[in-house]
């Protein structure tokens, strides 16, 4: 039997950015609102995933992608290929970036099950 997987999802917003941790079927583990600087986008969104992650028990083993929900034009990235290869080298997992965070969220849940039934 495979176990339950789960995925980092975040929302970027100046000041109040979420962050949650989500299992395959969209139900969300756990959340907060954090404040992610700008000028390090990917560093501290990884430190305060990880961080979340580690006080609920789970580790990168437990964690099959991340998802980001922000607009490109707001970012220091230049293209969405390039903030997605910063998120994939920063957690060494699936990196999966749309402005909308309800196209990201099923973008993510599509992956989850697509790992799944392999």
């Amino acid at each position: 039997m495979k176990s339950v997987m789960q995925a980092f999802l975040a929302k970027y917003q100046r000041n109040e950015s979420t962050i949650s941790i989500i299992n395959e079927f969209g139900e969300t583990i756990a959340s907060r609102i954090v404040h992610l600087p700008l000028e390090r986008l990917v560093a501290s969104l990884t430190e305060e995933i990880v961080n979340l992650s580690h006080e609920h028990g789970l580790y990168h083993e437990d964690i099959s992608a991340i998802g980001l929900a922000v607009n490109i034009e707001n970012t220091p990235y230049s293209s969405k290929e390039r903030l997605v290869k910063a998120l994939e080298d920063s957690f060494r997992l699936k990196a999966l970036v749309d402005a909308d965070m309800s196209s990201t969220k099923e973008s993510v849940l599509a992956y989850l099950q697509e790992e799944a039934s392999r």
